[in-house]
């Protein structure tokens, strides 16, 4: 078998047929899906046991509710495909994703293949999420750091992705059942540091939903902490310095993304146990790689990270909480005026 792909479900009954009719109209056929109920309360078993009955390539696991992580382990250790894939059940895709990605597989000489994607606000407002000047950045290098790059600028998700499951499973990635937030960003990222080769589609067929009350990625309290843990796991990952490098870089682009999210009243916590982290490392290197693209929006993403990172790492080794927030407010600043030249430009 092909592909394998892998839907935990809680509570979404509300989206979980759209979800499910955009898998079982592939036009790739040879495929399994694996259901995992993760002890929804609501009317999705039902809706999942109808879909059972009409689609023989189903398969369903239940179980108490263990969270993404949870789910999507009970999933890979069944899986039977060469290649592994994941749908989130507010989400859907397009009906030839899976067709092109194992196209762009090479048959089997790549490891992960990546598309673009579709962020879908109130259920109509779509904005396009696409990497195709980052290819450009990658394809400037001729050696393996150039995967660095996707460490520091890449989103880190794994739906709009598939991975070789030989390389998961060789490498034992699996999603941390320990950490509320970023299990998606320590899995990709593991693999990042473990592939040879990665391939990027720069068509949209993945469409993400935003902003759906209960989804993880709308929740602004103590949780976001989890990313300081997600940190610690990534370390223990790296085994050589160019590795080290960047994953300092990606602590603090953890570190950033969570401070502007998290709530007031923990915002001091979280950056104690940021500057702790880093003061617990005996050498915290930076470096960049070079690179070029021919996005004036790439290039002022990556110019700004090069200038703000070596001093957001200052103002937590030396715990200047003033000085951080100053770089946290320039950050904003600076992706609102992206935000502003992407808007303009079209």
């Amino acid at each position: 078998m092909k592909l394998s792909i892998i839907v935990p479900v809680y509570n979404t009954e509300k989206y979980l047929k759209k979800c499910l009719d955009s898998i079982v109209i592939q036009t790739f056929k040879d495929y399994e899906i694996i259901i995992v109920n993760d002890g929804s309360t609501d009317n999705s078993s039902e809706i999942i046991e109808n879909y059972t009955k009409e689609f023989n390539k189903i398969k369903v696991i239940n179980q108490e509710n263990r969270g993404y992580s949870g789910a999507r382990n009970s999933a890979l250790a069944v899986a039977e495909g060469e290649y592994i894939g994941f749908v989130d059940s507010d989400d859907w895709v397009s009906p030839e994703m899976y067709e092109k990605m194992i196209q762009a597989t090479q048959d089997g000489a790549i490891d992960i293949v990546s598309c673009a994607y579709y962020r879908v606000y109130n259920g109509n407002d779509y904005q396009l999420n696409s990497n195709q000047y980052y290819v450009e950045f990658l394809n400037s290098h001729k050696e393996k750091t150039f995967f660095h790059g996707e460490l520091i600028l890449d989103d880190a998700m794994v739906w709009n992705r598939i991975y070789k499951r030989e390389l998961l499973e060789s490498n034992n990635i699996k999603f941390p059942e320990d950490i509320l937030f970023g299990e998606d960003t320590y899995f990709h990222r593991c693999a990042l540091l473990a592939t040879k080769n990665i391939c990027y589609i720069p068509e949209p067929l993945y469409y993400y939903r935003q902003g759906r009350k209960g989804a993880q990625t709308t929740l602004s309290d103590r949780r976001n902490l989890s990313y300081i843990t997600n940190c610690r796991k990534l370390y223990d990952k790296i085994t050589n310095e160019k590795d080290l490098e960047y994953c300092n870089h990606l602590t603090l682009s953890f570190c950033a993304f969570g401070y502007e999210r998290i709530d007031s009243q923990h915002k001091n916590e979280y950056f104690e146990k940021f500057s702790e982290l880093i003061n617990s490392r005996n050498t915290f290197k930076v470096a960049f790689p070079k690179g070029n693209s021919s996005s004036i929006l790439f290039n002022l993403r990556y110019t700004v990270l090069r200038i703000l990172h070596p001093i957001m790492y200052f103002s937590l080794k030396h715990q200047n909480k003033f000085l951080f927030d100053c770089v946290i407010q320039t950050r904003i600043l600076i992706e609102n005026l992206q935000i502003y030249i992407k808007n303009f430009i079209k």
